[in-house]
């Protein structure tokens, strides 16, 4: 199926800052988050459709549509929403990195490894005692081991409709984000090795605060940052809906800030296939069983628990969530997530930050059952958001079988 989408092609090193305070002696560098939250990317994808078909840009960002002249004759508004509250029609996924003409993703959290193939992970069928009560803990089985490269490496669409198969896979179907590693690393430049086939490389600048009346230095002032630079043959990809049949009124290219420092790059518009569904409805009726993959972060509440889901125990004392999610009644059995990450923002509209939100990233599995085998898992779930602001591609997963 063929989808509206924004390529994203860098012109600089881009910066998008993480959450860790930037006070003298707590930090060397300031890490960068790569690929860039989905709050960044809605900023974004409103700003290329603002430059799109906004009659009146300057009108808008400081005051709205609030008594613009052409209110009547503008449909910006209703596709963008207010500058604040991003409460129009657009709705957003990604944003993934884009190359060779795909999608490529945080690669799965309970890959094991096992005799040089990659497998998917499985859940224990006998419960363990934890603060959570007794649970089926995931399991890489007998001989294999978790690889736990979810954060640093990255799975193409193609390998991925394998994995959600429950096919197996060679290592070398997961790639390295970085050519080097200094995206883990506080400042040790000694460190750097060489990996091939990264989509980007890590530089630390440094730089110092100017006075802008007498454009001297300010003492006290010296920060140093961490950038990302995107190979020649990488992009970002955002797929975009909800523009009301407006699609052919977008400009070919525009060149927009992204990210901190104000870093430019080129925007325009393609068409992107989505990958096939590699698991149907049959695979899951076989033995009731499904996974949901996390493509991007999720919002939860600040919490690992997908909302609408309470507490119980199954008929063996063991402590599973059920509930529903997009409407399928679901029985979670275990869940397998990566460390919380904090994500916050900036509001251009109220020149101030944005409150900072606890997601669960990306590459993070839920091990389900479903309870009613008659209503359609793929269609409601797979390529489907669930959480909180998934307007903003949040929460955007894909359906595996276990």
């Amino acid at each position: 199926m063929k989808r509206n989408g924004l390529c994203v092609e860098a012109i600089d090193p881009l910066f998008f800052r993480d959450s860790s305070s930037f006070d003298a002696g707590e930090t060397l560098y300031l890490r960068c988050l790569f690929p860039p939250t989905p709050s960044s990317a809605y900023g974004l994808a409103r700003g290329f459709i603002l430059e799109s078909l906004c009659k009146e840009l300057n009108h808008y960002i400081y005051s709205g549509c609030k008594n613009c002249s052409n209110y009547g004759n503008c449909v910006a508004s209703g596709i963008v929403g207010s500058p604040s509250l991003r409460d129009g029609t657009l709705q957003i996924r990604g944003p993934y990195v884009y190359r060779d003409g795909m999608c490529w993703y945080s690669a799965p959290i309970d890959l094991v490894s096992k005799n040089g193939k990659l497998y998917s992970g499985t859940v224990s069928d006998t419960p363990t005692l934890t603060d959570l009560g007794k649970l089926c803990l995931p399991s890489a089985g007998g001989e294999g081991s978790y690889i736990s490269k979810s954060e640093t490496h990255l799975i193409s669409q193609r390998s991925m409709a394998a994995y959600l198969a429950g096919l197996p896979l060679s290592e070398n179907d997961i790639v390295p984000l970085a050519k080097d590693s200094i995206s883990t690393i506080e400042c040790d430049t000694q460190q750097r090795h060489t990996q091939q086939n990264g989509f980007v490389t890590y530089e630390l600048r440094t730089g110092i605060a100017r006075d802008p009346v007498t454009n001297t230095t300010i003492e006290a002032h010296l920060y140093n940052i961490q950038l990302v630079r995107m190979m020649n043959d990488t992009r970002l990809l955002i797929t975009i809906d909800g523009l009301d049949g407006h699609e052919n009124e977008l400009v070919e290219m525009a060149c927009l800030p992204f990210g901190g420092e104000n870093r430019l790059v080129k925007v325009y518009p393609i068409e992107y296939c989505s990958a096939p569904v590699s698991v149907t409805d049959e695979d899951v009726k076989q033995n009731r069983r499904f996974k949901l993959v996390l493509l991007n972060h999720a919002d939860f509440d600040g919490s690992w628990l997908p909302p609408g889901l309470t507490k119980e125990q199954n008929e063996q004392g063991a402590t599973t969530w059920s509930g529903k999610l997009n409407g399928i009644p679901v029985r979670l059995i275990s869940a397998m997530t990566g460390k919380s990450i904090l994500v916050g923002g900036w509001d251009i509209a109220a020149k101030k930050p944005r409150p900072l939100r606890s997601l669960v990233p990306a590459g993070s599995v839920y091990y389900f059952e479903s309870l009613d085998t008659s209503q359609s898992v793929i269609k409601a779930l797979h390529d489907k958001c669930i959480g909180n602001n998934t307007q903003h591609g949040l929460g955007h997963v894909a359906v595996g079988v276990w």
